[in-house]
């Protein structure tokens, strides 16, 4: 090959290259990069398995959520079938639930009784009217006067300790005999004794 040849053979390439905008030399001596093309072939790949990836670790996270509910409600219910065995096989231990449940309401509506009577007297004492007769005094209702027949002896020592004060008599006429009206002075003092009475033997029945 001549020497003209030899210089001019590449820009004769060149110029077939870019009208035939094709690349004449494939392979690694390649004008045109494909490498820009191939990272963003690559970067989407990436972003698909990292999708999918993500999805499956939520869809194993549901699975084991949903596992453990079906658990939890198995066990409740295995629970419940041993308890409702368990009141089924024993009558005593059912009527011993009744009984307590029974007691505790009981003890409730005494509680409660008496905190209202303590609350009307108090009321009283420190606003008695000028002329008190019998149906002004706030007297202890039936549930309170039976709180006094209670088998609680911490109970019964610290309502009796209560009542002996209020109930009696000469500490009454001291504190009200002024202003009692004349003609219910007897059933008052009257209703008092029996009251004291009362607080006194429960008194001495659990000390």
């Amino acid at each position: 090959m001549s020497l003209p040849s030899l210089i001019f053979a590449p820009k004769r390439a060149i110029a077939r290259m870019e009208t035939k905008k094709k690349d004449p030399f494939p392979g690694e001596f390649s004008f045109q990069d494909r490498k820009p093309k191939q990272k963003k072939v690559k970067g989407l790949k990436s972003q698909w398995r990292e999708m999918y990836e993500d999805i499956e670790r939520r869809a194993v996270a549901e699975r084991q959520e949903a596992e453990l509910a079906k658990m939890r409600r198995a066990a409740e219910r295995a629970a419940e079938r041993s308890r409702e065995a368990t009141r089924k096989q024993n009558p005593r231990r059912r009527e011993h639930e009744q009984k307590m449940k029974l007691e505790q309401e009981r003890i409730r509506q005494r509680n409660s009784s008496w905190e209202n009577f303590e609350t009307q007297w108090r009321e009283f004492a420190l606003n008695p009217p000028a002329t008190i007769s019998i149906s002004d005094i706030p007297w202890p209702d039936v549930a309170c006067q039976s709180a006094f027949q209670d088998d609680d002896h911490d109970w019964i020592r610290s309502i009796s300790r209560t009542a002996v004060l209020l109930w009696h008599e000469d500490k009454f006429m001291q504190k009200f005999g002024n202003r009692l009206l004349p003609a219910d002075v007897r059933p008052i003092l009257l209703r008092c004794n029996a009251l004291y009475q009362l607080a006194v033997e429960a008194k001495e029945r659990v000390s």
